[in-house]
């Protein structure tokens, strides 16, 4: 499986100590050179700093697509999405509402961090609640219903 994927996910996977599912869950983790300086700003978290600036071999960056999107996000939603719509991953992955709004118009499947954490979960990689707790101490923002309809999901 391919995904593509914007700041914010890539950033609390970091925060939370388990970026490594990725590659555990997905074949090839693409990211938009847009979303690599955003990981790389001075106002990132200095975990993700320090771990963006030696990217793991199995995170690819490549060039932003050149493809306009009409509707505009954050620059890294934004270029994600068209490097999304280009290359047709299984997968784009983005928490940010409008973000999500804008690759769902242009046909893209939608995964988000808690959609990794649970799909983690489901493969044995780590511990469902726990992590999501972890989440919520950060400020990650999503409404409390979506993490209890996960849990009972997954209960």
């Amino acid at each position: 499986m391919i995904v593509v994927s914007d700041t914010s996910p890539i950033n609390y996977l970091v925060q939370l100590g388990i970026i490594e599912i990725l590659p555990q869950l997905f074949e090839t983790v693409i990211i938009p050179a847009e979303v690599h300086r955003e990981l790389t700003s001075q106002r990132t978290p200095p975990v993700v700093h320090e771990w963006i600036s030696t990217p793991p071999d199995w995170l690819e960056i490549r060039q932003n697509s050149t493809l306009i999107i009409t509707q505009k996000a954050d620059p890294g939603e934004t270029a994600a999405i068209a490097l999304a719509i280009e290359l047709q991953p299984d997968y784009i992955v983005v928490d940010d509402l409008k973000g999500r709004k804008i690759a769902r118009a242009n046909h893209l499947r939608i995964i988000g961090t808690v959609g990794i954490i649970e799909l983690a979960y489901q493969q044995g990689l780590l511990d469902l609640k726990t992590k999501l707790d972890e989440l919520l101490q950060t400020n990650f923002h999503i409404d409390e219903i979506i993490i209890q309809q996960v849990l009972d999901r997954n209960a």
